[in-house]
């Protein structure tokens, strides 16, 4: 499934992704099956899996949003002088 020149990029709500992935994940059908019948790339279709999988729910937040473990700053480990 590839854009054409000029063709926008849909945004797809939090609810459809998690309802594709319970299609693979719960139901059983194959990430190739249930993303031509979505009209999604396969591999769009798999890496919402393994997030999914790595998150949970909390998986796909939105443009501009972090996910919880993002939220908190990250400490900068001092470098090493080897």
């Amino acid at each position: 499934m590839s854009k054409k020149l000029g063709q926008k990029r849909r945004k797809l709500s939090q609810e459809f992704k998690q309802d594709a992935v319970k299609l693979v994940i719960d139901q059983g059908m194959k990430c190739t099956e249930a993303a031509r019948d979505l009209g999604v790339d396969q591999n769009t279709l798999s890496r919402w899996v393994a997030e999914f999988k790595a998150d949970g729910p909390a998986a796909y937040p939105g443009k501009g949003y972090l996910k919880p473990d993002d939220q908190q700053p990250k400490t900068l480990k001092p470098a090493s002088n080897a």
